[in-house]
C-alpha cells in the first residue's frame, strides 16, 4: 500500500493556509502583590497545574513599575493530580521567548533540567509542559505534554472506525486525514479527538491533534473539515457530516503513534522518516452521514 503520497499531498496542502501570530499577556496579577504572575489550567481529567512567577527583588531591575516576568525572577509550579498527594516545582525562570517559559529547578538534584511551559495569549490557561518537571524532593516528573482544558472542536458528527487493529497496537494512538471528492470539488477532512492551536501556530501544520487511543482492537474518531481553505478563523474546523467518496488518487491516510498528541507537522514527519508504528491508505468507499467504517490492514 502507498504511504507517502497522502502525507506529502496533505502536507501541501496545510503549509499553504495560514493564520496571524499574535502577541503575549502575562497571565492574572494580584492588585494586592502585583510583582506575582500566576497561571492555571484544569485538564479534563480534573487535574490542576499552576504556575507562580514571582518578581526577583534582587534583582537590577527592581523598578519595574507594571510586572511583567523576566528571566531570573522566581517560580513555583504546583501540580495537582486528583488522588494523589500536590507536587510542587520550584526555581528560577531562565528564558522567555513568545509565550514559552524555560525554567529552571533549584533541586535536590543539582543536575535537575530545565523544563519548558506555554500560556496562552488571553485567560492566563497553561496549554503545554514540556521535558521534565524535578519536583522539590528531586523527584523527576515528566510533564503532561499538551493540557487539554477542554474540547477546541465542535461536537462531532461522523466518525471514522478502523476495526482490525493487532494486538501490538494496542493502546497506542490512531490519526488519520485525506481527500474527498473528485478533481475540482474535493475537500479535506480531518480525524482527531481534539485540536489545540498555539498563539504562535502560522498554519494548519502547527496545530496539535489530540488522537484517538486503540482499545480492543478499535478505533472511533470525530471527523472535521475546514470552514474555509483560507483558514482565516480562530476555530478552523467544522464537524464532518457528508456523503462524499474517497478521493481514488489521495485516498485516507491513517498512522498509528506512540504519541498521543502531535502537531500536523510532526505527523507529516513521521510517516515521511518510517518512525510511525503503522500506517496505510485507504482509496475507496463513500461516507453516510459522515461515516465510515474500515479495516487495518498494515
Amino acid at each position: 500500500m502507498k504511504k507517502k503520497n497522502i502525507w506529502t499531498a496533505i502536507l501541501a496542502i496545510t503549509l499553504a493556509v495560514t493564520i496571524g501570530a499574535v502577541g503575549c499577556d502575562d497571565g492574572t496579577t494580584s492588585n494586592n502583590d502585583p510583582q506575582t504572575v500566576e497561571y492555571k489550567s484544569t485538564d479534563t481529567d480534573g487535574n490542576t497545574y499552576i504556575l507562580t512567577i514571582t518578581k526577583n527583588t534582587s534583582a537590577e531591575d527592581t523598578q519595574r513599575a507594571t510586572y511583567i516576568a523576566v528571566a531570573g525572577d522566581f517560580y513555583v509550579m504546583t501540580i495537582k493530580i486528583k488522588g494523589q498527594p500536590d507536587k510542587v516545582s520550584e526555581g528560577t525562570v531562565s528564558n522567555i521567548t513568545s509565550v514559552t517559559y524555560t525554567l529552571k529547578p533549584t533541586a535536590a538534584n543539582a543536575d535537575a533540567p530545565a523544563f519548558s511551559v506555554t500560556i496562552t495569549v488571553n485567560g492566563g490557561q497553561i496549554t503545554k509542559i514540556d521535558g521534565t518537571i524535578t519536583l522539590k524532593d528531586g523527584t523527576p516528573l515528566k510533564g503532561p505534554g499538551t493540557i487539554w482544558t477542554g474540547s477546541g472542536l465542535p461536537a462531532a458528527k461522523g466518525k471514522l472506525t478502523i476495526n482490525g487493529f493487532s494486538p501490538n497496537l494496542e493502546n497506542k494512538y490512531v490519526y488519520a486525514d485525506g481527500l474527498l471528492g473528485v478533481t475540482g470539488d474535493t475537500k479535506t477532512i480531518y480525524a482527531m479527538a481534539d485540536a489545540a492551536m498555539a498563539d504562535t501556530a502560522l498554519s494548519v501544520s502547527d496545530v496539535t491533534f489530540k488522537l484517538v487511543k486503540i482499545i480492543n482492537g478499535s478505533a472511533v474518531i470525530p471527523l472535521y473539515t475546514l470552514k474555509d481553505e483560507t483558514f482565516t478563523s480562530i476555530s478552523p474546523f467544522i464537524a464532518y457530516d457528508g456523503n462524499d467518496t474517497v478521493n481514488a488518487n489521495i485516498g485516507i491516510g491513517i498512522a498509528v503513534f506512540e504519541t498521543p498528541a502531535l502537531t500536523l507537522r510532526e505527523i507529516v514527519s513521521a510517516i515521511l522518516t518510517h518512525q510511525t508504528t503503522g500506517s496505510m491508505t485507504v482509496k475507496t468507499g463513500t461516507f453516510s452521514n459522515g461515516n465510515l467504517t474500515v479495516t487495518w490492514a498494515k
